[in-house]
């Protein structure tokens, strides 16, 4: 959706191959592993990761994937300044960088959401942005009842607060009022508690602890990202410096591979 030139560069390898915290392997490193590739996750792409490890290990026995997790704009900054030995990451959100490579691999949505109690169950993106931007602070305002909002947001530099507050405030800035959470299920746990509460999550992280409302009259879904009707659509990256080669291009192309694909559409949208 989003530079499109430079993320159809990796397309051929389809046809070619048909504050951090680390995380123990997915599985054991073979003593035998001719290639060790450490591919790092935002920590709304951790999932992803974890669900395509196995079988990619499964397909590709002498390459060890080794993962890592943190802030999309560390891991950005880590790419740019050359820190350590980052090659790779999988974030939710392209950066603005356009010396670094990057390639689609899944799609996925912003889901907003709000205490299953509460009677609003749509919005205009134009009142969503009234909401943060902290001009809209009662829900009697929105044709719900009469209680203060209680806006939620992820820490700065989040990937999935930075597609929001692209596609949602454009040149508007976040209110300073609105309350700030590190992880997505604190974000979630506060929101199943708090019937006043609006947040917004990762479409792949959303479970039925929380109602995710329509935006525009159209609701996240996995039909209604394929469709690209939804608005608050977002496309899932693998990043680097540049185009992989050896056990990286390896695992890029599966990424995108039929197969691939069919591990990641269990949680994820696939690619047109």
């Amino acid at each position: 959706m989003r530079h499109v030139a430079r993320a159809l560069v990796i397309m051929t390898l389809s046809v070619a191959i048909g504050c951090s915290s680390r995380l123990n392997p997915a599985t054991t490193p073979p003593t035998d592993a001719t290639e060790v590739i450490e591919i790092a996750t935002t920590r709304e792409t951790q999932r992803l990761f974890e669900i395509v490890a196995l079988s990619f290990n499964t397909d590709f026995p002498a390459i060890t994937l080794l993962p890592r997790t943190d802030n999309h704009v560390a891991l950005v900054s880590q790419l740019q300044q050359q820190q350590g030995e980052l090659n790779y990451f999988i974030s939710n959100h392209l950066p603005n960088d356009r010396s670094l490579w990057a390639a689609p691999i899944a799609r996925d949505g912003v889901a907003v959401i709000v205490h299953p109690d509460n009677t609003v169950r749509n919005l205009s993106l134009e009142s969503l942005q009234g909401i943060y931007q902290g001009h809209i602070t009662n829900w009697r305002d929105l044709g719900g009842s009469d209680v203060p909002i209680s806006v939620f947001t992820r820490e700065a530099g989040n990937s999935t607060r930075l597609d929001f507050e692209q596609v949602v405030m454009g040149q508007q800035r976040v209110s300073p009022n609105v309350r700030v959470f590190s992880s997505t299920d604190s974000q979630i746990q506060q929101v199943e508690t708090d019937v006043s509460a609006i947040s917004f999550v990762a479409l792949s992280s959303l479970d039925n602890r929380n109602l995710a409302i329509a935006i525009d009259g159209v609701r996240p879904t996995t039909q209604t990202i394929q469709q690209s009707v939804y608005p608050l659509r977002t496309t899932l990256y693998i990043i680097g410096q540049q185009e992989p080669r050896n056990g990286y291009r390896q695992f890029v192309g599966w990424l995108q591979s039929t197969q691939g694909q069919a591990v990641i559409s269990t949680v994820y949208v696939l690619l047109p």
